[in-house]
């Protein structure tokens, strides 16, 4: 049968639908965020918006018919009540449910009267079933344990199968005949899933929104040939697969420093023999994070330093430390707490630094943080600023140039808009998304802002070892950032007329 979201909610209403039985867990999806084009939003918001802006007719429902001839819910409790809160604001368990459509966010006191409308007469198929409760039970427990969920690769290939995705799985498979740590077979797409990243240079571990950029591309691209040398994507997998045997390390990192690698143009043999023979010594090099790779190759190959294998200090120093002197190191400090206390080094290990007991120190937190990356002398004489100066003047970096004259027009473009940007948390993105979709960008010059405001980002952070791979990345492409400065310009000045 088929029925409107309305009559379903007068069922409920009626005491003819029932969805707290035992065989159902509680609602979660409004406290579950998920990230979409237009920012996050709660999987509830977001069955909302699937209805009324990507117009999506949704799963259909399981009723299960009672002896007494009314209904249970079966399958489908989240998505019914994430549309019963939100048009029932002033429901009994005080649920509050919003949603985004074309990035504003709404009530649903405050939709148009037509959504309101479209909304409420929204129809699900619904499937109806019926037995005993034993017998529900048996179908509740075939339903939510034998389901297998898709991966996240399999739910990108289902979308978007096509020329495209067809070329990109029959490279993977012919590359890993051929190289060892390449899948060659992609199975549920557990490994090929980093290699699509990739693909998309959307590796990094802090992003939330790579998902969205895949399917946006993939879409644009699922009927076109796939390119194997588009983002120098052969190459990448070829050093990938050197770097992986290497340093052991697990397929997201050995990707990323491999696109590091390749987008410097490094000659790969000295970084190998860096990775081989760390992994021979004592190390800690598969633990280490993807910056402190990103400095010791900077280095390696910028500043002919080598970065010590071994990354950290571990409990037995810091308690060699702290029976040493009990307390921070700093003078005049007289933090004793050993849960209070850091080890740190003393020459930077971006510097050559060693990790051993010579080169170490007991900091207190507030003190540690303070010294970030620098030599020790020069922070306790307080020359923060000529400790930076060594290496690179900041104030001279050509993205935070970019940056600020992106921004001087980006805020007077925004004095125009009608819906101005509400959370300071997010302004910087939000406003490089206001100002695309204002001035008509194409996609290539919008992500060349959002790498400019990422670059700017790292560079203000004024850590040193951010500031030598900000450096070596200083490749911003001038000529692509005028024309966008250019049509700034131009839409500040129809708008004054």
């Amino acid at each position: 049968m088929r029925k409107t979201v309305k009559e379903i909610f007068e069922m409920i209403n009626n005491k003819e639908l029932y969805y707290d039985q035992t065989t159902q867990r509680q609602f979660i999806y409004s406290n579950m965020t998920i990230q979409t084009e237009d920012g996050d939003i709660s999987k509830a918001g977001n069955v909302i918006r699937s209805i009324l802006q990507e117009k999506i007719q949704l799963p259909a429902l399981f009723f299960w018919k009672r002896d007494d001839g009314k209904y249970n819910i079966h399958d489908g409790k989240q998505r019914i009540l994430s549309l019963y809160y939100f048009c029932n604001p002033l429901n009994s368990e005080n649920i509050q449910v919003t949603t985004k459509i074309n990035g504003q966010e709404y009530s649903f006191n405050n939709l148009q009267k037509d959504w309101q409308d479209e909304l409420l007469n929204y129809k699900f198929d619904i499937v109806v079933k019926e037995g005993n409760r034993e017998l529900e039970e048996k179908s509740f427990d075939l339903i939510n344990t034998n389901s297998v969920p898709l991966t996240e690769y399999e739910c990108i290939r289902g979308l978007m199968y096509g020329k495209w995705f067809k070329g990109f799985e029959d490279f993977i498979c012919q590359q890993g005949k051929i190289l060892d740590n390449v899948p060659s077979e992609i199975g549920r797409g557990d490994r090929a899933i980093y290699f699509l990243r990739a693909y998309f240079n959307e590796l990094k571990p802090s992003s939330n929104s790579w998902n969205i950029t895949i399917r946006y591309n993939l879409n644009i691209n699922r009927n076109n040939s796939f390119d194997c040398n588009a983002n120098d994507f052969q190459r990448v997998i070829e050093i990938y697969n050197q770097i992986a045997q290497a340093s052991k390390c697990d397929i997201q990192i050995c990707l990323q420093i491999a696109q590091f690698i390749q987008k410097n143009k490094w000659n790969i043999k000295n970084i190998i023999e860096y990775y081989q023979l760390g992994i021979k010594e004592t190390n800690d090099i598969k633990k280490w994070k993807i910056d402190a790779h990103y400095i010791a190759i900077a280095n390696l190959m910028y500043r002919n330093i080598k970065c010590d294998y071994r990354r950290f200090f571990d409990k037995k120093d810091k308690s060699v430390l702290f029976n040493q002197k009990g307390k921070c190191w700093f003078e005049g400090c007289n933090v004793d707490t050993y849960d209070d206390l850091q080890v740190d080094h003393i020459k930077p290990w971006s510097e050559g630094g060693k990790t051993n007991l010579k080169n170490a120190q007991l900091l207190c937190k507030q003190h540690n943080a303070s010294k970030k990356d620098l030599n020790y002398k020069d922070w306790k004489g307080n020359n923060v600023n000529k400790a930076l100066a060594k290496n690179v003047n900041v104030e001279s970096m050509s993205y935070v140039d970019a940056w600020n004259a992106f921004e001087k027009l980006a805020k007077k473009i925004n004095d125009f808009s009608f819906e101005k940007v509400q959370n300071n948390s997010r302004i910087n993105v939000e406003r490089i998304n206001d100002v695309s979709k204002k001035i008509n960008l194409s996609e290539v010059e919008s992500a060349l802002l959002h790498d400019v405001r990422k670059k700017r980002n790292a560079i203000s952070h004024r850590d040193e070892a951010t500031i030598i791979i900000s450096t070596i990345l200083n490749d911003i492409d001038q000529k692509a950032f005028n024309s966008i400065i250019k049509k700034m310009e131009e839409y500040i000045e129809s708008n004054k007329k």
